[in-house]
């Protein structure tokens, strides 16, 4: 849900309470006149009311067909409950061609619950220090979907190394590498350009990125003990323009939706209630492509970890 004026100022929130079937948003902005808008990222646009000027509470009747389900589990890590890992699911709802992306962190006793329209999903759980299992696949129908317990284990081992351009160490790239088997691991470099990954043993292809570049896929075999001098070289990306950031105002307490056109016309980010923060004072996010841009088929919705929000 999303309220905002004629200059794109206004508030958003995907954080509800519910009673029975219905799901109840409430959105507070300053005085003026608004558009009030509803959509998922599953379904588009839900509905939309302009010329709102005055508080009120507004319906919108999605009917039977747009039904959500919860997928659900538990995360643990060296098999204890793990709180603040991010669970990740991606697919194809029933009788649609674009593929979806949602997603949840766990609370406090390692359970997550993800609602999503009846479909085929991969589901996957990360966290930094850790190692994810391959990806599972939740079948959803009509009701919920319990996939049961996702085991992490702790990485015992690191790769360091550093990304660079022209031969000079690159800031704030993101580097993430891949074993193959679903273990993953992500990290950002630092102001020199130097990168640490926690891994375990296997094989992992590494790659990085920055802003209009990228690099690698670069093998890393690693065994009984850490890897260190990895350096991957960028180049830029072919086709690249570089676009403007754009900025969105939410509430960190109650989370949202963030849009971006020059990302994809069906670009859609979520960012949970207190993923960023606790606070009730509006804030802003900025998002910009990192990529040559999306096609116009194409729904995303992603998952931002605190401190992250490109």
């Amino acid at each position: 849900m999303e309220v905002r004026d004629s200059n794109g100022r206004g508030n958003f929130t995907s954080t509800s309470t519910t009673s029975g079937a219905n799901a109840v948003y409430t959105i507070v902005v300053p005085p003026g006149t608004y558009t009030v808008r509803a959509g998922h990222p599953a379904y588009g646009s839900l509905g939309t009311t302009t010329a709102v000027n005055s508080t009120q509470s507004i319906t919108y009747n999605v009917g039977s067909s747009k039904q959500l389900y919860a997928v659900t589990g538990t995360i643990t890590g060296d098999a204890v409950a793990l709180s603040g890992a991010w669970v990740s699911l991606n697919g194809t709802p029933t009788g649609q061609t674009n593929t979806i992306f949602l997603g949840g962190q766990t609370i406090a006793d390692g359970t997550f619950s993800i609602s999503v329209p009846p479909g085929v999903y991969k589901v996957r759980a990360d966290k930094p220090g850790y190692k994810s299992p391959a990806e599972s696949t939740a079948t959803v129908t009509t009701a919920t979907v319990p996939v049961g317990t996702i085991a992490l284990t702790t990485a015992a081992r690191t790769i360091t190394g550093t990304i660079t351009v022209d031969g000079s160490g690159v800031s704030n790239a993101f580097v993430d590498a891949t074993d193959g088997a679903g273990g993953y691991a992500v990290a950002q470099t630092s102001s020199t350009g130097t990168y640490t990954l926690n891994v375990d043993n296997g094989t992992w292809t590494i790659r990085a990125h920055s802003h209009g570049y990228e690099g690698g896929p670069l093998p890393v075999t690693v065994s009984g003990s850490n890897v260190s001098s990895q350096t991957i070289a960028l180049t830029a990306i072919s086709g690249f323009t570089i676009k403007a950031e754009r900025p969105e105002t939410f509430t960190p307490s109650a989370g949202g939706f963030l849009t971006n056109t020059d990302i994809g016309s069906n670009f859609q980010m979520e960012i949970p209630a207190n993923a960023l923060g606790t606070g009730s004072n509006a804030a802003t996010v900025m998002t910009s492509p990192q990529y040559p841009q999306l096609g116009a088929s194409e729904t995303v919705h992603t998952m931002t970890s605190p401190g992250s929000a490109t």
